[in-house]
C-alpha cells in the first residue's frame, strides 16, 4: 500500500510495530518482510534496519527473534510484567558491520530484552534503587491520592476471610487452584443451587489475581473480577454430546498441549455444573452426560 511505503519513506534510527498478536504470529513475519523489501531489498538500508515487534493479545510472557535485526516481545498481562527490550540503532549496525564483531559478539548479541516482576521489590531492584531512594515526590503523592480515593469508595470494606491463598495458575483438581474453588464451590452455591440441567461455560481468563489469604476486602475482589461477569443463558435443552463438542471434543476441564503456552495448567475454557461440585473436576464424564440435555449459560 502507498501509505505503507511512504512511511517507510525516510531516515529512522530503528522501526518500532505495536502489534496486538501473539508474540509467535506468523503475520509478524508477513509485516517483517513488507518492511524488508521496502527499498527494493537493499541490504544496507531497510535489509539492516532494527525491527522491534511489541506485541500483546495473548497475554503471556514471551520473545522471539524474527531475524538477525528483528524481534518480538510480549510482557505478560494485567500488569504483572514490565518488558525491557533494547536494540542498536541503525547508524551503530552499520558501524559495527564495517569491522569485525568480537568473538563474544554478533549482531544477535545487540538486542537484548528481560522481563521485570511488576512488584516494588523488583522494579526497586531493576532500578538499582532502595527502600530510600526508590520514591519519588511525585510518586508519593499519588500513592496517596489513590489510596484516599479507594478509602472514599470503601474499596478496604472487609467482605469476607480466605482460609488459603488460591492461585489463579494452578491446576483446577489442586487445593489452592482459584478458578477450581470458584467452579466447584462458589457457582455451585451461588448460581447452580443443584440445578442439574445447567451447565456454565467460562474462559479461564474469567480471574485475573491471586485471592490471599486472610481478610478479603472490595478491593481483592475487584483485583480478582474486574469485570460485570453477568450470566447470560445461551442456549436452552442443549444435548451434553454437544456441549462436549462446542468445547473441543475432548476431555473437558483438561488442559491441552496446544493452549498450555497461553494458560499454563488451565485448560482454555471450562465448565461448572451440580456434579462437577461435587468431585471437585476429578472425573471429566461426571460434568456433562452426553445423553443428557443441559441449558447452557456464559
Amino acid at each position: 500500500s502507498d501509505w505503507f511505503l511512504n512511511a517507510l519513506n525516510s531516515e529512522y534510527d530503528a522501526i518500532l510495530v505495536l502489534a496486538h498478536m501473539d508474540v509467535r504470529d506468523e503475520l509478524q513475519a508477513v509485516i517483517l518482510e513488507a518492511i524488508r523489501g521496502s527499498d527494493g531489498g537493499s541490504s544496507l538500508l531497510m535489509g539492516t534496519m532494527p525491527v522491534q515487534f511489541i506485541s500483546g493479545h495473548t497475554h503471556y510472557r514471551g520473545y522471539q527473534q524474527l531475524d538477525e535485526y528483528s524481534t518480538s516481545i510480549e510482557a505478560g498481562r494485567y500488569l504483572d510484567t514490565v518488558g525491557f527490550t533494547s536494540l542498536p540503532t541503525h547508524s551503530s549496525i552499520l558501524h559495527a558491520l564495517e569491522k569485525p564483531f568480537p568473538t563474544n559478539q554478533t549482531p544477535n548479541s545487540l538486542l537484548q530484552h528481560v522481563f521485570v516482576n511488576a512488584s516494588r521489590s523488583a522494579l526497586q531492584t531493576f532500578c538499582q534503587k532502595n527502600t530510600t531512594t526508590f520514591d519519588t515526590p511525585a510518586g508519593l503523592n499519588l500513592s496517596a491520592t489513590i489510596a484516599q480515593t479507594m478509602n472514599d469508595l470503601h474499596l478496604y470494606n472487609v467482605v469476607g476471610c480466605a482460609p488459603r491463598t488460591y492461585h489463579r495458575e494452578s491446576p483446577l483438581t489442586a487445593p489452592d487452584s482459584l478458578l477450581g474453588l470458584y467452579l466447584h464451590e462458589i457457582l455451585p452455591r451461588m448460581f447452580i443451587h443443584g440445578n442439574a440441567s445447567k451447565v456454565v461455560v467460562l474462559g479461564t481468563g474469567l480471574l485475573r489475581y491471586a485471592l490471599f489469604e486472610g481478610n478479603v476486602t472490595m478491593t481483592d475482589v475487584s483485583s480478582i473480577s474486574s469485570f460485570n461477569e453477568t450470566l447470560y443463558l445461551l442456549e436452552e435443552q442443549v444435548m451434553g454430546s454437544e456441549v462436549v463438542e462446542m468445547l473441543g471434543g475432548g476431555p473437558i476441564n483438561v488442559a491441552t498441549r496446544s493452549n498450555t503456552d497461553y494458560t499454563g495448567s488451565l485448560p482454555e475454557y471450562v465448565v461448572s455444573t451440580a456434579a462437577c461440585g461435587t468431585n471437585r473436576g476429578r472425573e471429566a464424564s461426571a460434568c456433562v452426560e452426553p445423553e443428557k440435555s443441559y441449558d447452557v449459560y456464559t
